[in-house]
């Protein structure tokens, strides 16, 4: 409710009140907006204690407002309705010329188009999917994503399965087994990416270039020999494998560019059972949620997702060997967040943390320095944190991103001899202009990066901010030549997030303003000012 809030009035972009206080302004605000008639649509909701939260937020007014929720359990949706079942409508599998549609379409293009031959056997699948959307789009988005022809005796394959597979007559439950019968077929590296979403919490916006880079920080993507440099080769390859997933219907298009380029997706509650369970079942994450009952641990742990939320006296399991955690996502209070030094050999570290109501000190985070195999870092905070002085030692870093951190006290100034470094996010109070000091980065410095690709920074804080044309000028006089750069934003306001969306594949600027320096990076592909 609070991004929606944001999403309306970016004015509450840096609302970090304490967690109740949150609860209280954000529904007063929210009741603001809903003054006059409206509509809302809640979807896929699973709890209704959630409903029970977010209900006082709605005005009772008399202006024909409607409120839609959405949910696949009976008795979430009779609580919303007050337990007026009259108010509840079943949605009821698809007919048979909808289903027909969906497939179709999504294999050969329309129904048209599909060959005679294959007609009665498709038709089959069809009805074996008994009208469920997802199942029938995930065979049919299947099929299509095969390296060979669609043939009569992969169509024959495949009906032979679902007969084989799909027992049970509940409708989640045959979603399920398509969807197993899909992943079961998947090659060996897709299986590994769509399995690390479960490092994510549940509902969480995913973005694509973020993904990527976590995805080879983790040595999940392989490429082949070819021309251009290797890190591009590998970002390239895992871009492929994020819309390969698209197109096989596991993940859903959340933002869009203009080039109807996917930036974002979400993970459907039925597949995130599936990654969930299979997770599970091939000891790939290890999933601990505070308000949700855990599985069994293993001790033996390579992936580490701690859900914390504001809980305050949330511990990490004993039983963990941290030496062997390879990646690490950590959502919390900083009192519950374990010793980052203990995780010895971790190649990405995404820290989301939180700070008690008064916290004047910053948080400690200078043990990350001794992580001499970390690839990927991002700190996202509501209260300061301290960053290690000295993180030469770093020399596999390839992403630092601290763009979301409300404030750092420094970035350490040997940042220039980090020799992998290729996406470099910047807080929004570091003052990037000014002279390099023995404790804080600059501008200046950051041209010494000459693989940098990706950099996202600001300079609201500078003397001039009141000029862009010379900061612009500044930055200019900086980077012109940087032969590497493909992507830069730099923010004048209080986020880079109100500049520009991640990812988007356009050359664009928000200024008046074109600075001429920008016809010297010859390989820029996003650029925002």
């Amino acid at each position: 409710m609070l991004f929606i809030l944001v999403y309306v009035n970016p004015a509450y972009i840096n609302f970090t009140d304490v967690p109740d206080a949150i609860h209280t302004h954000t529904h007063t605000n929210v009741r603001g907006f809903l003054a006059c008639r409206y509509l809302i649509v809640i979807d896929d909701l699973w709890d209704a204690s959630v409903w029970d939260i977010i209900k006082y937020a709605f005005p009772n007014g008399n202006c024909g407002s409607r409120i839609i929720i959405t949910t696949q359990i009976e008795d979430v949706a009779l609580t919303c309705c007050c337990d007026r079942p009259e108010h509840v409508f079943e949605m009821k599998p698809l007919d048979d010329a909808h289903s027909r549609m969906l497939f179709f379409n999504r294999l050969f293009g329309s129904e048209n188009d599909c060959p005679a031959e294959f007609k009665q056997v498709s038709n089959e699948i069809i009805d074996i999917c008994g009208g469920l959307p997802l199942a029938t789009m995930n065979i049919a988005s299947h099929l299509a994503n095969q390296q060979t022809a669609v043939s009569l005796d992969l169509l024959t394959y495949i009906r032979d399965s679902l007969r084989s597979h799909l027992w049970s007559s509940s409708t989640s439950e045959r979603t399920r087994q398509v969807l197993t019968l899909s992943y079961n077929n998947l090659p060996h590296y897709l299986k590994t990416c769509l399995l690390y979403l479960h490092m994510y919490p549940e509902g969480s916006i995913i973005w694509k270039d973020d993904l990527s880079m976590q995805w080879v920080a983790e040595a999940s993507i392989v490429t082949q020999k070819g021309k251009g440099q290797y890190q591009d080769r590998l970002k390239k390859a895992a871009g492929i494998c994020f819309d390969e997933l698209i197109d096989r219907r596991f993940i859903q298009p959340s933002y869009i560019n203009y080039n109807n380029e996917v930036l974002s997706c979400t993970v459907h509650d039925v597949v995130r059972e599936l990654i969930a369970h299979k997770s599970a079942e091939e000891n790939f994450i290890v999933v601990v949620d505070y308000n949700r009952k855990n599985i069994a641990l293993s001790h033996k742990v390579r992936r580490l997702s701690l859900i914390f939320g504001d809980a305050k006296y949330a511990k990490t399991p004993e039983n963990i060997t941290k030496s062997q955690v390879r990646s690490l996502r950590f959502f919390g209070l900083f009192d519950c967040m374990p010793c980052i030094r203990d995780f010895k050999v971790l190649r990405v570290l995404n820290l989301q943390l939180s700070g008690h109501c008064g916290l004047h000190d910053p948080i400690d985070l200078t043990g990350i320095s001794e992580l001499f195999q970390l690839r990927y870092l991002k700190i996202a905070s509501d209260v300061c944190i301290k960053l290690p002085n000295h993180i030469r030692g770093l020399q596999c870093l390839e992403t630092l991103d601290v763009m979301d951190a409300t404030r750092v006290t420094a970035i350490p100034w040997d940042i220039i001899h980090l020799p992998h470094l290729f996406h470099l996010a910047l807080p929004v109070d570091t003052n990037l202009l000014g002279t390099m000091t023995d404790s804080v980065v600059s501008l200046w410095s950051l041209c010494k990066l000459n693989y940098l690709q990706d950099l996202y920074l600001t300079i609201s804080s500078t003397p001039c901010s009141g000029h862009p044309e010379k900061n612009m000028d500044s930055v200019g006089s900086l980077l012109e030549g940087h032969g590497s750069l493909k992507n830069i934003v730099v923010s004048h306001g209080p986020s880079v997030k109100d500049i520009v969306v991640p990812g988007a594949s356009t050359r664009h600027t928000a200024a008046s303003y074109f600075p001429k320096f920008l016809n010297g990076l010859k390989n820029l592909v996003t650029c925002a000012f």
